[in-house]
């Protein structure tokens, strides 16, 4: 992920908002879309694009792209923030969605799955989401070892809120409800927020193909506690793979900057995060630890160390034996296996000296079986 993210978030953001970037009729050079005449008034300007192909990369991109490979430092570690290029990606997508605090990660798959482990999202959780998706949403669900709990969709695309009603109070373990935007379009956003608050759901929205689109004038995903975005190829902002991760929540980017990879401190190279304190406490055990073990006499612990093993000297003690009722039966005696009889042919008389096999290196490729005849070479 490089400068080309950066310098293709404004280009998208304003090709998706349907903004004029060229005369009417004329093709933009660099993006391949065809802005229409002027709309009548009270109409949304309509976009015409080229869906045959991925959006394409400006020459700023790519010669940023270019500087990055020059100097060899790809990993975005390597530098400090103030010249990463991924951190002033992050810095400028957080400012174009009007959200706080934005994480660069390697797609949006991975910053869904983010998401709902920072929600709480454990395995064995149910989780609600849309029925009319991309594949990558129920599968990203159930890599968590979660259960998707799927709503239907209306004639429009959006999901059913009246399906998501019924839902929720079906499966009222549920924790989160991510919400897929498909293909762009938007529920009623306020009541899904409704929703969630009745129910005790955390939202998490998937802006994967709704990066520009709006809600009362805001770019779609601050309804939510985490939001993802995708810049894969196919979306608005091309990066070839990526993603981004947006909340305004500073406890949930905190932790989520630390799923991302960012161990060692690498918090510090992030400018759109939260205080490096909050960064710094993030990776602490989300459970409290237990109680101290009693100790018996001596001072030694009176339970076993968490592997399992006691310490020298002493060694575990063997099971006690199982109860037997008294009214149970014997038991059958143990199965013998019957003498060889003199006439069975198991009991096989030893070989004569002469048919013995062949001792030495040459038995290894020539053998001799008394039961198959002559030696045979071995392929």
């Amino acid at each position: 992920m490089t400068r080309l993210l950066t310098l293709g978030i404004f280009a998208g953001a304003q090709l998706s908002a349907g903004y004029k970037v060229a005369p009417a009729g004329v093709v933009a050079p660099g993006a391949g879309v065809v802005v229409p005449a002027a709309p009548l008034v009270g109409e949304p300007p309509v976009l015409k694009a080229d869906f045959t192909k991925p959006m394409d990369i400006p020459e700023a991109g790519m010669e940023a792209a270019m500087e990055v490979m020059r100097s060899g430092r790809l990993f975005r570690y390597t530098q400090p923030a103030e010249t990463s290029q991924v951190s002033q990606a992050e810095v400028e997508f957080a400012e174009m969605v009007g959200q706080k605090y934005a994480l660069g990660v390697n797609s949006c798959s991975s910053a869904i799955m983010i998401a709902m482990i920072v929600c709480g999202v454990e395995s064995g959780d149910e989780v609600i989401t849309n029925g009319l998706t991309f594949t990558a949403l129920p599968s990203t669900i159930m890599r968590l070892g979660a259960e998707p709990v799927l709503v239907e969709a209306t004639p429009n695309w959006t999901m059913d809120l009246d399906d998501l009603e019924k839902k929720a109070a079906a499966h009222p373990k549920a924790k989160v409800l991510v919400l897929s935007h498909m293909r762009g379009k938007i529920a009623h956003m306020d009541r899904v927020v409704e929703i969630c608050e009745k129910h005790g759901l955390t939202l998490v929205e998937d802006c994967a193909h709704s990066c520009g689109v709006k809600w009362k004038g805001r770019q779609i995903g601050y309804h939510a506690a985490v939001s993802a975005y995708s810049t894969q190829s196919d979306k608005v902002i091309n990066s070839g793979e990526g993603g981004f991760i947006t909340s305004d929540d500073p406890e949930m980017m905190a932790k989520a900057i630390y799923l991302s990879g960012a161990y060692e401190a690498r918090y510090k190279h992030h400018m759109a995060a939260p205080d490096a304190a909050l960064c710094a406490a993030a990776p602490a055990p989300r459970f409290p630890p237990p109680p101290p073990a009693a100790t018996a006499k001596g001072g030694e612990s009176a339970r076993p160390p968490p592997s399992g093993r006691f310490p020298a000297g002493r060694r575990r003690a063997p099971p006690p034996p199982a109860a037997i009722p008294p009214d149970s039966p014997p038991p059958p005696p143990p199965r013998r296996r019957a003498p060889l009889r003199p006439t069975d042919p198991r009991r096989a008389a030893p070989l004569p000296p002469s048919a013995a096999p062949r001792r030495g290196p040459r038995s290894l490729r020539f053998g001799t079986c008394p039961r198959q005849g002559p030696p045979k070479r071995c392929t």
